[in-house]
């Protein structure tokens, strides 16, 4: 079983898939892994909507409306960074089944409680 290795930073998301055997070398770790903003954005010009890797392809960047997961470095919307993880596992990006995937999660030193279980929550369903 697979091993996906996530850094759910609140400025972009860092995202890899672990090698069978850890003791490889950070290069190799560095190869598989990619990195994604971690927001979402809705264009006022173009009336679309993007996600994450999304935004590279906007034209006006200028007429962005950019919303972010996280505040003060913890996660308060929960819906946005599901939207994230989703293009994050989808076959462009990652290419992972969540099913059949271990995963592994950093999270900020002296999370609340609160956020802690919101987080198990959130891997779970």
């Amino acid at each position: 079983m697979p091993t996906l290795v996530v850094d759910n930073g609140a400025g972009a998301v860092k995202a890899g898939i672990a090698p069978p055997k850890f003791a490889s070398t950070a290069v190799e770790l560095s190869l598989n892994c990619v990195t994604l903003p971690n927001c979402t954005a809705k264009s006022r010009a173009e009336k679309k909507f993007f996600v994450a890797d999304g935004l590279d392809t906007a034209v006006d960047l200028a007429a962005l409306y950019i919303r972010r997961a996280h505040d003060r470095g913890y996660v308060v919307n929960w819906d946005l960074e599901q939207d994230v993880w989703q293009r994050m596992c989808h076959a462009d990006v990652l290419g992972i089944k969540p099913a059949e995937t271990s995963v592994l999660v950093t999270e900020p030193l002296f999370s609340p409680n609160e956020l802690k279980d919101n987080l198990d929550e959130f891997i779970f369903e």
